[in-house]
């Protein structure tokens, strides 16, 4: 018997060792990466007065771990790579009452984690210059507070939206408002631009991609999504039924299916009160 414990012993660890390796150690945050456990004297705050934090786990969260922090009164808003959920924590309620054998590390969602890198280098000379932020906002019930700040120091509202405000303020004035309650992240505005390619008259040559030797993987969601565990483990999703939702595959007409989608299966009407292979908006649901 006591080869066969041993041999059982041995796959158990074998099976273990793959999955502490996957285990996150940074925050890929829009404004950085960061170690949670090498947080700077700069980005401290105080517990008592913070009302978001960042709690990550030793791996993915688990559903047990996401039913205790809402157990404790905890609202979770998003995930954040890798292995992370951003959490708001209700008045008079502690972050650390939250206990879980999974547990990494809680940190506080600094201000500095809500502020693209486009508005870090803010000094005297340019803190009076004018600029646009798109404001992106937790939730309907901070927006009061934000709007009153708005109007009592001189920042213009140019676009009100349900989780999106698009404003004019002063640079210096930026900081402020990424560490006011209910801020998400504070970015500059989408610029939209046409893109025309000359191609009679154009180098196509330089427009071949590259190597993608810079790609990390979150940039497509494979990291984020965890694909790399399943690869390590054989799962390559061969003889797997899958499902996909695109427009555009046909001229309204099933029979019509580009020739790279004739084998599939079945084809559904999909989308918000869609009940043709049309959809409301006169486009094709494939």
């Amino acid at each position: 018997m006591r080869p066969r414990n041993g041999f059982a012993s041995l796959l158990i660890v074998a099976l273990l060792l793959p999955l502490s390796s996957y285990a996150g150690e940074k925050l890929h945050l829009k404004s950085g990466i960061i170690d949670p456990l090498n947080i700077v004297d700069s980005q401290v705050v105080d517990e008592k007065t913070e009302s978001f934090f960042i709690v990550q786990f030793h791996a993915a969260p688990t559903s047990e771990d996401r039913q205790s922090l809402k157990r404790l009164g905890f609202h979770t808003w998003g995930y954040v790579p890798d292995d992370a959920l951003l959490v708001e924590v209700p008045d008079g309620v502690n972050v650390s009452n939250f206990k879980s054998q999974n547990l990494r590390s809680v940190v506080p969602y600094h201000w500095s984690y809500r502020l693209s890198p486009a508005f870090t280098h803010i000094n005297v000379f340019n803190a009076g210059e004018t600029v646009g932020v798109t404001v992106r906002l937790f939730g309907q019930k901070f927006r009061s507070d934000i709007l009153a700040f708005f109007a009592a120091n001189g920042v213009d509202l140019v676009q009100d939206g349900d989780k999106n405000l698009i404003i004019y303020t002063r640079r210096g004035l930026i900081q402020h408002i990424a560490g006011l309650a209910g801020v998400e992240f504070d970015e500059e505005p989408a610029q939209i631009q046409l893109h025309y390619l000359d191609v009679q008259n154009s180098d196509v040559k330089s427009f071949v991609a590259g190597d993608y030797s810079d790609i990390t993987g979150y940039e497509s969601g494979t990291l984020v999504m965890k694909f790399d565990q399943a690869w390590q483990r054989g799962l390559m999703g061969q003889g797997q039924i899958v499902a996909m939702a695109d427009t555009g595959l046909d001229t309204g007409e099933i029979g019509q299916l580009h020739q790279d989608f004739k084998t599939v299966m079945k084809g559904y009407t999909f989308g918000l009160y869609s009940d043709s292979w049309k959809d409301s908006r006169s486009r094709k649901c494939d």
